[in-house]
């Protein structure tokens, strides 16, 4: 009897162990689902794809592509992207280096990476992207696949249709823009085919401002119409677009030696009297001294949540490397001090032994990038939570790549570069890197309606924070500005800057110096009660300080 029953526990914790074995691995399993590519080459592939009546996923990545690796660790073993593309396509991976990959890329002009191609059973492309995407982003590039109205093939044949068609072709570029498929040669192209006269409409217009330079045909008729642009669109957006283009080239010019050039450039700027014509001409002669121990292998670390006032040489750049003591998002404002100023960055994650020697050889690869200047942010650029633009080209276009998700203990890379000479510096302000404070809504601080003037009655509760760090020499704070939802979201954000700014220029000009104070504008995008109400939105309309070092 003691047999039998001390065997048929021995069978019972044996028949535990292996189900507990089977949970364990269907759990594992259920937790690590990721996009099932089949090492098939192209032509099996369509072949099964018309079998199973699906479309064809191909990703066209390389061995030493960032973004591609960073789709592979991050977005390919999402569970939801899996459960997606598994279902809708069949997916293979191609190196565009090997076998085939050369001949696929030459057919399908793959020029960057990672490129994704969505396929009909035919081999044609019906919807194309590029660049590394979150995974809700990557989800829904698979969705405008699939839908006809969304296929970057419906918009290339409506635009083929109607080549001369503004508000078609601007929404186009912006596409293909937004693709990261967007070339210069394409905008030469279409407007060459646009009479003059139709340059001063509204979608020419806009694609103009977006991306025509000094030696186009569109830009030489702005400048000879002038007035009837700034009639149209608005004396500051033309100067605006002047201004930029002019500090474009002069650069340019100054950076190749092209002496003459300049001079013919200059005299041609300074007669169309822009009001930031002379600072930019100064500026462009600016020479810049790099930052010491900044190069890739002597990067600066970063220790602090604020780095101020650093500047960097237009060769070389500045490396910063830092290394996350907790998973978070990592946003950040890079914030020039001059608004002429253009500085770019990328961001790289680095972990291999060998990682800095591949960073010294080539700089593709960034996990994040921005290249462009941002007029209506003054040049101010970084990472967002409000953007799923994960790389940003050259010229004018958004301020901010999208935010990324770090982990502790792993090593990053941010280089910044000056595009346009300065000897004015920059600050760096990281959030969520270091432990979170609360911030502290300052009472009675007001302003002229719409307007960031600070009232005198606001003087009290400022010389409050004001003794307060003259008594805490090492501490720093950020002001920061909201706005309740009411009227145009960009006016709001930019009220909000301005009036948190106000505040700030208030304690430098009662003795608090000013790299220790710094100011950003949230506009009406982090409201602490409902907006529903009037008391609401007074409650919401705010201005808050919170400790950035102490």
């Amino acid at each position: 009897m003691e047999k039998k029953e001390k065997s048929n526990k021995i069978i019972a914790s044996v028949q535990i162990a292996i189900l507990f074995s089977l949970f364990c691995s269907c759990s594992l399993f259920a937790l690590n689902r990721e996009v099932n590519f089949e090492q098939l080459p192209l032509k099996k592939a369509l072949e099964k794809a018309q079998k199973n009546g699906k479309m064809l996923f191909v990703d066209c990545y390389t061995s030493w592509c960032g973004p591609c690796f960073w789709m592979k660790n991050n977005v390919f073993n999402n569970d939801s992207v899996a459960d997606f593309y598994n279902s809708k396509f069949i997916c293979i991976k191609v190196d565009m280096e090997k076998e085939e990959g050369p001949l696929l890329a030459k057919k399908y002009k793959i020029t960057s990476y990672p490129s994704m191609l969505y396929l009909n059973e035919k081999g044609e492309v019906l919807h194309r992207t590029a660049g590394s995407v979150p995974p809700q982003k990557f989800i829904e590039n698979g969705e405008d696949a699939m839908d006809p109205q969304k296929q970057l093939v419906t918009h290339s044949k409506l635009f083929a249709d109607n080549p001369a068609d503004a508000k078609i072709a601007y929404s186009y570029f912006k596409m293909l823009e937004n693709l990261n498929l967007l070339h210069d040669s394409l905008i030469i192209k279409y407007f060459s085919r646009v009479p003059q006269k139709e340059i001063l409409s509204l979608y020419n217009w806009k694609i103009l401002y977006a991306y025509s330079g000094y030696y186009t045909k569109e830009f030489k008729y702005l400048l000879a119409n002038r007035p009837a642009f700034s009639k149209a669109f608005g004396a500051d957006s033309v100067e605006s677009k002047i201004n930029n283009v002019f500090r474009e080239v002069l650069f340019d010019d100054y950076r190749n030696n092209r002496i003459n050039h300049r001079k013919k450039i200059i005299a041609e700027f300074r007669g169309l009297k822009t009001k930031d014509c002379q600072r930019i001409i100064a500026k462009s002669e600016s020479k810049l001294v790099t930052l010491p121990n900044a190069t890739i292998e002597h990067a600066m670390e970063i220790k602090d949540p604020v780095l101020g006032m650093l500047n960097v040489s237009t060769n070389q750049g500045a490396w910063f490397k830092f290394v996350p003591g907790h998973d978070t998002t990592l946003t950040f404002d890079l914030v020039p001090e001059d608004s002429l100023d253009d500085y770019d960055f990328s961001l790289y994650e680095c972990n291999s032994e060998d990682c800095v020697d591949k960073l010294k050889l080539s700089k593709a690869g960034a996990v994040r990038s921005c290249y462009s200047y941002c007029t209506s942010k003054s040049g101010v650029t970084g990472l967002s939570e409000y953007t799923q633009t994960q790389s940003v080209g050259i010229g004018p276009g958004p301020a901010y790549a999208a935010s990324i998700r770090i982990k502790a203990g792993r090593t990053y890379y941010l280089y910044v570069y000056a595009y346009y000479p300065s000897v004015t510096g920059f600050t760096i302000y990281l959030y969520n890197m270091w432990p979170k404070r609360k911030p502290v809504v300052m009472q009675n601080i007001l302003f002229e309606s719409n307007k960031s003037i600070l009232l005198k009655e606001s003087f009290p509760e400022v010389d409050k924070l004001v003794l307060r760090l003259q008594k805490s020499t090492q501490m720093k704070i950020e002001v920061r500005g909201h706005t309740d939802n009411m009227g145009d979201r960009t006016k709001n954000q930019m009220l909000s800057e301005e009036r948190a700014k106000a505040v700030v220029d208030y304690m430098v000009s009662k003795g608090i110096a000013k790299d220790r104070l710094f100011y950003k504008g949230f506009g009406c995008e982090k409201p602490i009660t409902n907006n529903a109400t009037e008391a609401g939105r007074k409650k919401n309309r705010r201005v808050e300080f919170v400790m950035v070092m102490n």
